[in-house]
């Protein structure tokens, strides 16, 4: 994409001052960001990776343009591992989840990247002690 720099400088006739605030706020946000811990970035990343199915710590690095080894590397020095990330992350959605209760138990699942429904039931159940169903109920 070229633009002229003059263009980029020129107001719009149908500018909405709603707009600019939200590009101002979105472009506040990327700028602190940066600011970020690396677990927080990874947290960021693992976040949107779990439903896909595809969430490893290669492909966390990749993402993050960096070796697998520079990922362990950056955790450690925060006192983190990759699959403690991963577990804090599914424990934050899964407890968020389940509480909304929009969702079925296989949606959760599949949100939390469980192929098989009774894989996360295990799992949930082997970090909180019941059920997934139990736990809802009691909230």
């Amino acid at each position: 994409m070229v633009l002229r720099g003059d263009d980029l400088d020129a107001v719009a006739a149908d500018d909405d001052p709603q707009q600019r605030a939200y590009a101002q706020r979105l472009l506040a946000s990327l700028a602190s960001a940066e600011e970020t811990t690396r677990t927080a970035q990874v947290r960021r990343l693992v976040t949107v990776l779990l439903p896909t199915g595809r969430c490893s710590a290669p492909r966390v690095a990749a993402s993050l343009g960096v070796e697998r080894r520079t990922l362990q590397r950056w955790l450690g020095a925060e006192g983190e591992t990759f699959g403690g990330v991963v577990t804090q992350v599914r424990r934050d959605r899964a407890e968020g989840l389940l509480i909304e209760g929009r969702q079925s138990l296989i949606e959760v699942a599949e949100a939390l990247g469980f192929t098989e429904p009774s894989s996360f039931s295990r799992w949930f159940s082997g970090e909180y002690g019941v059920s997934p169903s139990a736990w809802q109920r009691s909230r």
